[in-house]
């Protein structure tokens, strides 16, 4: 999940970091990988209070509650990158942190 600040092509700095492009062929790779994301096993791996629990970013102490604001936005990105394939499979995506 880690492609949205590493992956793709650096095109230019912004504030948190570099705006990165990903092909339309990326995309589509992208789309078919969240389609494997099963939320009930990540539902299953959560355990914030064990040791080695990685650091969410946003978040001041994770909490057993929290999963339910991460899901929220994981099911934003699915449904956004099968939208994007579905309608607009010709097309690249362009990401930034402003």
């Amino acid at each position: 999940m880690n492609f949205i600040m590493h992956g793709g092509v650096d095109i230019c700095e912004m504030a948190y970091g570099a705006a990165r492009v990903f092909s339309s062929k990326q995309v589509k790779e992208i789309q078919a990988e969240l389609q494997k994301v099963d939320l009930k096993k990540v539902a299953q791996m959560w355990k914030p209070y064990d040791e080695g629990f990685p650091f969410l970013m946003g978040f001041h102490e994770v909490h057993h509650e929290d999963l339910e604001y991460v899901f929220i936005h994981l099911r934003g990105l699915k449904l956004f990158f099968e939208h994007a394939v579905a309608n607009f499979p010709n097309h690249s995506l362009i990401t930034y942190m402003s």
